[in-house]
């Protein structure tokens, strides 16, 4: 069937087995975006583009205190450097429409550690969204919500609008969770760059879910980009030493037959997970995934969110890179800022990814709490080999980056190309022995700053990386490219 919309000038197309698709073939330029409306200062914070027949676009972050075309590409990123509410504006196609939002981002200041959130104030900086339901009826049409709950079986017949406190969140504040639904609650990044000894992620929550309803923790360290399960259960004994209370049920439909919790209860419960493995991260996200079939009840409060239990360091990590440059040498890149007495970084490396061996060390930079970029350079680099860095202070403490992996020659496992690279030109990426399917790309400048992210299929990443780096300004950029464990840099030239 085909059908024109004339309100909106939009050509919608059904098909038989597969779907509806519409065309905006003949509508007017229509400008509209969207973007997560609270975020954090020096975070990258992603703008998407929701116009209609757009072929230009011009961006301004901060109309309300800096007017000015800020970002010219499609699908910009953006970071705050300052706390505030900020304006935004799109303009299309040279003017032929613009959508201003006025004061839609609220940038707070960043997560410090150790954390605790209670949520009554305010929702934490917490992100609810919906998630695609696959192989389930149903439509997905519910978010989780903060506030107080209003439910028959929270509120009204049990007392229990919150778990302490005067808000949290929940899956529905006023009515059941819904049937056939999946959605998340993320929180803000947290960097555990600087995190020494044993680290704990701890909340509170209260359930009176469906039998085939639960949710389970995430984690993900590449800004959002890719998601994993949070521990097994408690009775499987899998979990880290010192975890408590972790996932009670081992099979929940709701979460794809996951494990998780499940409980049918008005008790308050306190998990508590170690998650000490992710010392050394820059940026960790955690969420919360509901999911149902085809039961139906109150849901889900969570509240008092914590992450503690550690030393941090005065020295702080904020990115960690490396690159192969030639067949003998590996360029390692990072940025970090400090306070007080800091000794600096000690590279080590291992041809195994066990046993490491210091091959360096530099010194920190710069006055204190300044953010300064530092180099090393591997030039004993011809077999594969792992890399991390080693964080002093004068006093003792001690804390490892990440591991990166770059393999014996770099240029037979990824490659861009054309390389110097000029804007129009066919972007073509070479990946021998990494498929197609979920791949993942970061786009950074020569100071390390991230300009986009992006996952998807080979054929579908030169396209959107190229639509990124063709309005950029000539200069070196470097390409990563994730699957799995592996990653895979490349400095790339435009001209």
């Amino acid at each position: 069937m085909l059908q024109y919309r004339a309100a909106d000038k939009m050509v919608l197309v059904a098909t038989h087995g597969r779907g509806i698709f519409t065309s905006d073939v003949f509508a007017d330029p229509l400008a509209e975006f969207e973007a997560r409306t609270t975020w954090f200062v020096n975070r990258p914070l992603p703008f998407i583009d929701l116009s209609l027949a757009a072929t230009s676009w011009a961006w301004d972050f901060d109309v309300n205190i800096n007017p000015g075309v800020d970002a010219t590409h499609q699908n910009p990123t953006h970071t705050y450097t300052s706390t505030g509410n900020y304006t935004v504006q799109l303009t299309i196609n040279g003017g032929a429409d613009l959508e201003t939002k006025n004061l839609y981002i609220t940038i707070l200041d960043e997560p410090t550690l150790p954390y605790s959130q209670e949520f009554d104030i305010n929702d934490g900086g917490f992100f609810p969204y919906r998630l695609q339901i696959a192989g389930i009826a149903g439509v997905a049409n519910r978010d989780w919500q903060w506030g107080a709950s209003t439910s028959s079986n929270f509120n009204a017949g049990n007392g229990a609008a919150t778990i302490q406190g005067a808000a949290g969140w929940a899956t529905s504040l006023n009515e059941n969770h819904g049937f056939a639904q999946r959605y998340a609650l993320e929180s803000p990044p947290f960097s555990l760059a600087g995190a020494v000894g044993n680290v704990f992620l701890d909340f509170e929550y209260r359930a009176a879910c469906g039998t085939d309803a639960g949710f389970l923790v995430e984690y993900s360290t590449d800004q959002g980009l890719t998601w994993l399960r949070l521990g097994e259960t408690q009775s499987s004994g899998l979990n880290p030493s010192g975890t408590l209370n972790w996932y009670n049920v081992a099979d929940i439909q709701g979460i794809y037959n996951q494990p998780g919790f499940s409980q049918s209860s008005f008790s308050v419960f306190n998990p508590r997970y170690n998650i000490t493995f992710l010392s050394g991260e820059p940026d960790v996200r955690f969420r919360y995934v509901f999911g149902t079939r085809s039961s139906a009840n109150d849901g889900i409060q969570i509240d008092n969110f914590m992450i503690d239990g550690f030393i941090s360091l005065p020295l702080r990590l904020i990115r960690f890179t490396a690159q192969r440059e030639d067949t003998r040498s590996v360029e390692l890149f990072w940025e970090a800022s400090h306070e007080g007495e800091d000794a600096g970084f000690e590279i080590q490396k291992s041809l195994d990814g066990l046993d490491f061996q210091a091959i360096g060390f530099v010194p920190v930079e710069g006055e204190a709490s300044s953010s300064q970029f530092y180099r090393f350079y591997d030039t004993e680099a011809r077999p594969a080999a792992y890399y991390r860095l080693r964080q002093t202070d004068q006093i003792g403490p001690r804390s490892f980056s990440k591991v990166i992996f770059i393999n014996a020659e770099a240029h037979k496992e990824f490659a861009v190309f054309p390389n110097p690279y000029t804007a129009g030109q066919p972007l073509r990426l070479q990946t021998p022995g990494v498929p197609e399917e979920a791949i993942s790309a970061d786009l950074f400048n020569a100071q390390g700053y991230s300009i986009g992210q992006w996952q998807g299929s080979l054929a579908d990443l030169e396209k959107r990386i190229q639509t990124q780096i063709d309005p950029l300004a000539p200069g070196t950029y470097f390409l990563k490219i994730r699957k799995g464990f592996q990653e895979y840099t490349q400095k790339l030239i435009k001209f």
